[in-house]
């Protein structure tokens, strides 16, 4: 704990001198990671495969607003999905039109969790969103973690589907018939159903255990909620068919690493627990005090 608590004091330091330039390198660095895990999974218009190309893109991201990281890489997935075929490019990215629209008509605030939703699923991590964004945010974050998972999910069908898209140039019934197929796949998406209900209801619920006013309230929420995500995707997984290993060990990941995201945020002692009691001309006021724990220890060994 008092290592975590050393690199925490350091990396603050380091932050609240160079915010401006930091602030930058990590929107460029989240840029690049999100534009190239794009091309990975993607890469059907050759000119977005260039990594030049790439790189001037989070570039100019770096110096924007994160909603233009948003709109950036819905630009680069409808140009895969043009290259790839019409059918793909009217049913994807008219999806994705429909999300970006209603993003921004609900939630427009909720950019970082719309961003890092796809990459938490990529990764194998995705309870780690609904932990970090319960403990942080307020509930419009499970807006922009929905649809963050739903574009996610369709991509990921029409990757599946790319073999027997036939790129447009058949006959308009054709085109139709492929366009009601991969509709029906994405309809029928049953790990995308169970994904959405086990990262709602753990966003809530810790939420709801980090908001009330017990001891260890975080460390509690943590717990909860990883535990929840585990038994909805395991039960849930076994019963309709899509259980992950990858997925249950990537939960436990989840669950350490918003642990830590504990430490650095909202580390408090429960052991130097004040109860204060003070009045003004109308109320007696009873407060319960907990003080954030110290930065290194005293020769005694304390906090």
């Amino acid at each position: 704990m008092g290592k975590l608590q050393d690199i925490k004091r350091k990396l603050t330091e380091i932050y609240k001198k160079y915010d401006t330039y930091l602030a930058s390198i990590i929107k460029f660095i989240l840029a690049l990671v999100v534009f190239v895990q794009i091309n990975i999974r993607m890469g059907y218009m050759d000119r977005l495969n260039s990594i030049w190309i790439i790189m001037v893109f989070a570039l100019v991201c770096s110096f924007l607003p994160l909603n233009a990281l948003v709109f950036m890489s819905c630009l680069i997935i409808i140009g895969h999905l043009y290259a790839l075929s019409i059918p793909a490019a009217v049913i994807g990215g008219g999806i994705i039109l429909i999300v970006l629209l209603l993003y921004l008509g609900i939630a427009p605030q909720q950019s970082l969790v719309l961003i890092l939703t796809p990459l938490a699923l990529v990764f194998h991590i995705p309870c780690l969103i609904p932990l970090a964004f319960g403990l942080t945010a307020g509930p419009l974050a499970a807006v922009g973690m929905a649809f963050g998972t739903i574009v996610f999910y369709v991509l990921r069908v029409v990757n599946s589907s790319a073999g027997s898209i036939s790129g447009g140039e058949g006959e308009t019934l054709a085109v139709f018939g492929e366009m009601k197929t991969l509709l029906d796949s994405i309809a029928k998406e049953k790990e995308m159903i169970l994904m959405l209900i086990a990262m709602l209801a753990v966003i809530v619920v810790v939420y709801v255990i980090r908001k009330m006013a017990i001891k260890y309230a975080w460390s509690i929420a943590i717990g909860t909620g990883t535990v929840m995500f585990l038994f909805i995707k395991v039960i849930g997984g076994a019963i309709l068919g899509v259980l992950s290993i990858e997925l249950i060990a990537g939960t436990f990941v989840s669950g350490v690493l918003a642990a830590i995201l504990q430490v650095f945020i909202f580390d408090l002692d429960y052991q130097r627990i004040r109860k204060v009691q003070f009045e003004d001309d109308e109320f007696y006021y009873y407060v319960k005090a907990v003080p954030k724990r110290k930065k290194g220890r005293d020769i005694n060994g304390e906090y």
